[in-house]
C-alpha cells in the first residue's frame, strides 16, 4: 500500500495558520467571554491580517463548531474493542470535557440554532458516536449471545437517553455531573438488556 504523500509547503502553511487562529480565538474566548472577542482581536493575537480568519471561518461560531466536534470524539487512532472502553472515550470523558469549558459550552448552546457548522458537527458527532456504539455492541453479541434488540437499536437507544440526560440536565439545573447521570440511566439499560437476554430463551421453531 502506498504511502499518503506528505503536505506541500502551501498545505502546511494553511494547517499552521487555520490552527493558530483556532487556539487564538479559544484562548481568548475562555479569557474574555465569546460575545466579548471579535474577529479583529483573534487575527491580531494569531498575527494574521483580518481577512484572513474568512478563509477558514465563516464566523466566531465556527470555531465553537470545530472545539465541540474536536471535544466530542475520540482521536482516530483510538483503539476501542469493548463497551466500557466506547462508553468511556465517546460518551463519559467527552461529557466531562465540554462541561469543563463553560464559556465555550455556553457559546455553543447560544448559537446552535443558527449555525450551520455547529449543526453539522453535531450530526458528525452522533453519527459516529452511533457507529463506535453499534461495532462493539456486535462484538460483545458475540462474545455473550444475542442481545434483546439488534446492535444499531441498542445504540440508537443509547443515543436517545443521552439526548434526553443532556437535555433534562440543561433545563432543570442539576447539580450532580452530566456523565454521573447518564452512566445511572444507562446502566439501568444494560442491566435491563442483561435481564432480558437471560430470560429471552431459546429461539422456538
Amino acid at each position: 500500500m502506498a504511502k499518503p504523500k506528505p503536505p506541500s509547503r502551501r498545505e502546511s502553511k494553511k494547517t499552521t495558520t487555520r490552527d493558530k487562529l483556532l487556539r487564538s480565538a479559544l484562548r481568548l474566548f475562555r479569557k474574555r467571554g465569546f460575545n466579548a472577542v471579535t474577529i479583529s482581536d483573534i487575527t491580531n493575537a494569531a498575527g494574521t491580517a483580518k481577512g484572513t480568519f474568512f478563509n477558514y471561518f465563516n464566523t466566531k461560531a465556527d470555531v465553537i463548531a470545530v472545539w465541540y466536534k474536536t471535544a466530542s470524539l475520540p482521536t482516530d487512532d483510538a483503539k476501542i474493542e469493548t463497551l466500557a472502553e466506547a462508553l468511556d472515550l465517546v460518551v463519559y470523558k467527552p461529557l466531562d470535557e465540554l462541561l469543563s469549558e463553560p464559556e465555550l459550552l455556553a457559546a455553543k448552546f447560544a448559537n446552535e440554532n443558527d449555525n450551520a457548522s455547529i449543526a453539522e458537527a453535531e450530526a458528525e458527532v452522533d453519527k459516529r458516536i452511533f457507529t463506535i456504539l453499534e461495532a462493539v455492541l456486535l462484538k460483545e453479541e458475540e462474545k455473550a449471545g444475542p442481545l434483546p434488540v439488534t446492535a444499531g437499536e441498542l445504540a440508537s437507544l443509547i443515543g436517545a437517553i443521552l439526548t434526553g440526560a443532556a437535555r433534562e440536565w440543561r433545563i432543570s439545573g442539576e447539580k450532580r455531573a452530566l456523565s454521573a447521570i447518564a452512566k445511572e440511566r444507562l446502566d439501568s439499560l444494560f442491566a435491563l438488556a442483561d435481564e432480558a437476554r437471560l430470560t429471552k430463551g431459546p429461539a422456538q421453531d
